[in-house]
């Protein structure tokens, strides 16, 4: 009875692993078809121009070997293909990082043309003012000059 409660309780672990591995594996397959259906979708709303950005080219590129890859390594348990899945995936994940880069390099970008507009604004509101106090300086003058009367 020992030793059967042994190999349950060894087996156990086990199988929860691979039970736990399989939803992982379908859970990614999942998102990846997400990703192609999303490339999809931009192809037919911007046409085939879209795909000569070659950031959305290497997208395309490695969401679907990564789809591929994932289908063949579910089918056929073939693990030596894992580098290369995972190569593939990184190589995407550099490519998030950089674009995400880029999109804050553009955002402040123009929160400077944004803040160079608003310094010229004010540039200009301070030559007016100074302007006008030019003005009312001469006028003070003026009326200082004439003893307080005006003419």
């Amino acid at each position: 009875m020992g030793i059967a409660f042994g190999q349950c309780h060894q087996r156990a672990p086990s199988q929860q692993l691979d039970t736990i591995a399989e939803a992982c594996t379908w859970i990614i397959i999942g998102i990846l078809a997400i990703f192609l259906v999303e490339f999809v979708l931009q192809l037919l709303l911007f046409g085939p121009r879209w795909l000569l950005h070659w950031g959305h080219a290497i997208d395309v590129v490695v969401v679907s070997v990564s789809f591929v890859l994932e289908l063949v390594l579910k089918s056929t348990g073939a693990e030596e293909l894992v580098g290369l899945l995972v190569f593939v995936r990184l190589w995407r994940l550099a490519r998030v990082v950089y674009t995400s880069r880029q999109l804050g390099e553009m955002e402040h970008g123009r929160d400077v043309e944004h803040l160079l507009q608003h310094i010229e604004k004010l540039q200009q509101e301070l030559r007016a003012s100074q302007g006008e106090a030019a003005q009312l300086r001469r006028r003070l003058e003026g009326v200082t000059d004439t003893g307080g009367m005006q003419r």
